[in-house]
């Protein structure tokens, strides 16, 4: 069992080589690196995507200190975890930035010797507004299937993962795409039917079935051999506000992947 950690807010303050030895030095075997923090949402909205995804020299340095600075600390790249959102309802010209930016993410992470990308499906995260299934459906679709050449060429697997939204002025919150243990295995016994091989599995986040007041093992059970990875944090049950996790969680009898926790905790620096 490795335990890992989240590369947000490490590495994006002090830098690749400083944030991985303060993660070794609290007790980590992994990372999962955070593509996501480097572009915000509104960034995304504007096709401001970070010359990291757009500029080939920086890229290379960017993945250069990735394996550098893993082999320098011992701490594996356990996943990587793609921008976010990874679509957006009626701009055309930003999914075009966000699918390019994907398709980097997928080459940065096989290059840097991490296997699993966790890519968030395609939704409106809004309650109040929500997007359609079928709408979903196409978008996440459309999406994944694009990226089934560059996962083959790098030997990445992609996670889908299970969301939640929320009404932003009731602050109630709703089930989402994913949430659906048995919609998600549709989605990835699709894809995977498209691929022609095993290229799409599912990242099980407990804090957002915990939102929801959904049973985690439940859901590994319907998982099966497509539950990947996890991310696995408390939370307030009345928000999204992430907390330490103090819980036990009791993973090998269920869980008989590659087993590698992601734990997340905003630390106080």
């Amino acid at each position: 069992m490795k335990i890992c950690v989240q590369t947000n807010p490490m590495v994006p303050r002090y830098g690749i080589d400083k944030g991985f030895e303060i993660i070794k030095a609290a007790g980590f075997d992994g990372v999962d690196f955070n593509f996501d923090c480097y572009c915000t949402y509104n960034d995304m909205i504007e096709c401001k995507i970070p010359d990291i995804f757009t500029d080939e020299a920086k890229k290379e340095a960017f993945i250069e200190d990735m394996i550098a600075s893993s082999k320098k600390h011992g701490i594996e790249i356990h996943q990587c975890h793609a921008p976010f959102p990874s679509y957006i309802k009626d701009k055309p010209e930003a999914n075009k930035a966000i699918l390019e930016a994907l398709k980097v993410s997928v080459e940065m992470c096989g290059r840097a010797g991490c296997k699993i990308l966790v890519v968030h499906p395609a939704f409106n995260g809004s309650a109040r507004y929500p997007s359609k299934r079928s709408e979903e459906w196409e978008w996440s679709m459309e999406m994944y299937e694009a990226l089934i050449p560059s996962l083959k060429k790098h030997g990445v697997t992609c996670c889908l993962e299970n969301m939640w939204g929320q009404d932003w002025i009731t602050k109630k919150i709703y089930s989402a795409i994913c949430t659906d243990i048995p919609e998600a295995c549709v989605y990835i016994d699709k894809l995977n039917e498209i691929a022609g091989e095993k290229l799409f599995g599912f990242c099980l986040d407990t804090g957002h079935l915990n939102l929801l007041g959904l049973d985690p093992a439940f859901a590994m059970e319907q998982l099966g051999d497509r539950l990947v990875t996890f991310h696995i944090h408390d939370v307030s049950y009345i928000g999204f506000a992430r907390l330490p996790l103090y819980r036990r969680c009791r993973l090998g009898k269920i869980y008989k992947g590659r087993k590698g926790l992601w734990l997340q905790r905003r630390p106080q620096l």
